[in-house]
């Protein structure tokens, strides 16, 4: 019985660890600047490396908070920061925060923590995030 106990207690463990590792891992992500003739500007590309290019296209769970887009709560981003230290309103960086396709509008909690799973896309436009999770839903 004890063994049963501590191997489900490991596999907890690591679970947990790899759903806070994701944000470390979205962090590898450098944006060297780029001027536009067209655009009439200095913009930074995203330049994603290889931990980040290595999790595009597959289903990945992780932990933030939901910022609302619109007023409606038609549109979400996830934010690695609650509201107060997010990229828009904090210090923190556009690889702090996830555009989500939602797959079922559901009333999302927005001042807690919260695990969504979608599948990771990577935006290498300097006009949009930088990620986004295609058929977003909430794990409970």
């Amino acid at each position: 019985m004890p063994r049963i106990v501590l191997t489900f207690s490991l596999i907890l463990a690591c679970q947990f660890t790899f759903a806070q590792d994701v944000w470390n891992i979205l962090a590898d992500v450098k944006f060297p600047t780029s001027v536009s003739e067209q655009r009439k500007g200095i913009y930074g590309i995203p330049a994603f490396g290889e931990s980040v290019q290595a999790q595009e296209g597959k289903t990945i769970t992780i932990t933030g908070y939901m910022l609302p887009l619109t007023i409606d709560n038609q549109k979400f981003i996830l934010s690695q920061y609650p509201f107060s230290e997010c990229f828009f309103c904090g210090g923190a960086g556009k690889e702090t925060v996830i555009e989500l396709q939602i797959k079922k509008k559901e009333d999302f909690p927005i001042d807690e923590p919260i695990k969504i799973q979608g599948r990771l896309e990577l935006i290498p436009s300097p006009h949009e995030l930088c990620y986004r999770l295609v058929d977003a839903e909430w794990v409970r």
